[in-house]
């Protein structure tokens, strides 16, 4: 900021090289002028609030150290030289409206290029831990979605964070269009590609507490798979409270139910998956496998004809079915061709 004896300067030279008089009087008035002028400007600026920068990454890393996961500082320095590295090449400065979609993609391409530098890869697993996913270069869509929201929130990019089942995207809001990126492919979304997508089917937007409900049931899954139920289960409760219509959130709710002896919990968690996606196999078969362990062979046998459909080439499937046409109506013909159908998948691998 220019001081006040510096600005009178500046207008003494300014009038002596136009050759103007001007009375010392005048001269302080009108610098009096600059000054509350620049005043008010300072505080237009000291009253505008700055935009609070929430650090999605870091804090999903602080969760998982939180749970007990090894994160160590080589994690977060990993981070920090990917952001700080990405954010150099966004480009954000002002230009006309027909080239803003350009400037956009640009910044986009520039991020992803930084990742293939750092050698990230796509890696299909849903539920991959942050600190693991910098550490072995393995990421899924949420993964690669965490970093790009982190980079998006350092340099003032309008992206929304976007879910369809299990697949995250962002979209770029531009005042004159909208348009989807790729996230792990580093190239604009065709939705023509993705049936979900065209139809706008189970697509839905993540707010911050629905973003970071994804990393709490990824750190409750964990421990779930580590038979820390109890634990998991306060991970899942938080994802759930996050979004309670979630598929895969409610069918692990289902499994941690089931890992702390709450039978009945654990069903109506399975049958909520399947409510909220007909179509979801671990959920669907799951529960199948529960109905006939518990005797309820006409619920079974209906879960198992649905996860046939689904999975066609799963045996296990054929042969428990098999296992519930004969005990529940004696179809010993019908049984015998899904145990064959069994072992003609099973000699096939």
């Amino acid at each position: 900021m220019v001081q006040s004896s510096s600005k009178l300067q500046y207008l003494k030279r300014f009038f002596a090289a136009g050759s103007l008089i001007v009375s010392l009087n005048g001269l302080n008035s009108f610098t009096n002028l600059a000054n509350a002028q620049v005043n008010e400007m300072e505080s237009d600026s000291a009253n505008t609030p700055k935009r609070e920068i929430f650090h999605y990454a870091r804090k999903i890393l602080d969760l998982e150290k939180e749970a007990g996961f090894k994160v160590l500082p080589f994690h977060y320095k990993n981070l920090d030289s990917i952001i700080n590295n990405a954010k150099k090449e966004v480009n954000i400065e002002g230009v006309a409206e027909e080239l803003k979609k350009e400037q956009a993609l640009n910044n986009l391409k520039n991020i992803s290029e930084i990742f293939r530098a750092h050698n990230f890869i796509y890696f299909s697993d849903p539920d991959v831990l942050l600190h693991k996913a910098l550490e072995t270069k393995k990421m899924n869509s949420y993964n690669f979605l965490v970093l790009y929201f982190e980079i998006a929130e350092k340099a003032g990019l309008p992206i929304t964070a976007k879910k369809a089942d299990d697949h995250y995207f962002i979209e770029y809001d531009l005042d004159s269009e909208t348009f989807g990126w790729e996230l792990f492919l580093g190239i604009e979304q065709d939705k023509k590609l993705y049936p979900t997508l065209e139809k706008n089917k189970n697509v839905t937007p993540l707010d911050k507490e629905k973003f970071l409900g994804i990393a709490d049931r990824t750190i409750g899954i964990h421990l779930y798979k580590q038979e820390k139920c109890e634990e998991a289960m306060k991970y899942i409760t938080k994802a759930m409270n996050a979004d309670i219509t979630d598929p895969r959130t409610n069918k692990y709710e289902g499994d941690v139910y089931k890992c702390l002896g709450k039978d009945e919990r654990a069903l109506d968690s399975y049958n909520y998956a399947i409510e909220f996606e007909e179509n979801f196999f671990e959920a669907r078969a799951t529960l199948g496998e529960m109905l006939y362990k518990r005797g309820e062979l006409s619920k079974a046998l209906e879960d198992y004809n649905k996860s046939i459909e689904l999975s066609p080439s799963n045996p296990e499937l054929y042969k428990t079915k098999g296992d519930i046409l004969i005990k529940l109506l004696d179809k010993k013909k019908e049984a015998q061709k899904d145990y064959e159908k069994a072992l003609e998948l099973i000699l096939k691998k």
